[in-house]
């Protein structure tokens, strides 16, 4: 994957079939709609690492249970596409997320321009004489005391 990996879930047909990686550990059987899974979890890939996974045997089914076109081969697909779909889900989150902290860093650039606005109009009206020196001072000092916060903040 292009980008790191936080959290991998894998889940296999209890009974018969065998997943076995060094990168996922067995977190016990989780029951779905299709019966009790095999439940195996992983993280902390790095980018461009490759997920290693090796399927061993066949489910089995007791012949109640067994769907037509039901195959081992097609059980395995199955499993291997929900980890390639859990993993897209967490790489397209990781991309919202980013995206919405460039939407922030444009908040915080358009307030800054603001405050800077605002002290420059309060600087000309103190040289045009519209405001006392006493509320001058003290309108400078809190869009002064914004700015220098919202700076740090952002770095």
């Amino acid at each position: 994957m292009a980008y790191p990996i936080k959290s991998v879930t894998a889940l296999a047909p209890e009974g018969g079939v065998n997943l076995s990686s060094a990168q996922l550990s067995a977190a016990g059987v989780r029951a779905t709609q299709s019966g009790n899974m095999l439940n195996f979890t992983g993280g902390n890939l790095a980018a461009g690492q490759p997920l290693a996974v090796q399927l061993a045997g066949a489910p089995t089914l007791a012949p109640a249970e067994t769907a037509p076109g039901t195959s081992p081969l097609l059980i395995a697909s199955a499993v291997l596409l929900l980890v390639a779909a859990g993993i897209v889900a967490f790489v397209w989150l990781r991309q919202q997320r980013a995206a919405s902290k460039t939407v922030k860093v444009d908040d915080v650039e358009a307030r800054r321009d603001e405050l800077l606005d605002a002290l420059a109009a309060l600087d000309d009206d103190w040289e045009a004489g519209r405001v006392r020196e006493s509320d001058y001072r003290r309108e400078r000092a809190e869009l002064k005391a914004e700015l220098v916060e919202l700076i740090e903040r952002s770095a």
